[in-house]
């Protein structure tokens, strides 16, 4: 699973806000365009679910633009060498934020694999 395809599947979802709604028992609703008396109907889950997919239109990219601002982070402190190559005028703090870059990035990427 990539960013690329949840950002594409968060942006071909109806623009949020989205509203919950419920039959006061057990049945809840989760619309869009809630000002409309004939609301179409997306998903009838538990309560717990309905509220989840009720956020996740408008949590979704907030979570992925949280992430492109630590990628860029890490673009930014990551360099092209190693510290083994002995590159003149990099301090132990730019190598520390070079190690700490490419963990974050492998960490990052091994939590969005797709597990078997």
């Amino acid at each position: 699973m990539s960013l690329d395809a949840i950002r594409k599947r968060a942006e071909a979802a109806e623009p949020g806000p989205w509203f919950l709604d419920s039959d006061g028992v057990s049945i809840y609703y989760v619309f869009h365009n809630g000002d409309t008396l004939d609301r179409d109907r997306l998903a009838e889950s538990s309560g717990s679910d309905a509220e989840f997919i009720a956020h996740a239109r408008t949590d979704i990219p907030r979570l992925l633009n949280a992430l492109d601002a630590v990628l860029e982070w890490c673009d930014t402190n990551q360099h092209p060498f190693h510290p083994s190559e002995g590159v003149e005028g990099f301090s132990s703090q730019d190598w520390a934020l070079d190690d700490a870059a490419r963990r974050i990035r492998t960490a990052l990427t091994d939590a969005l694999e797709v597990k078997p």
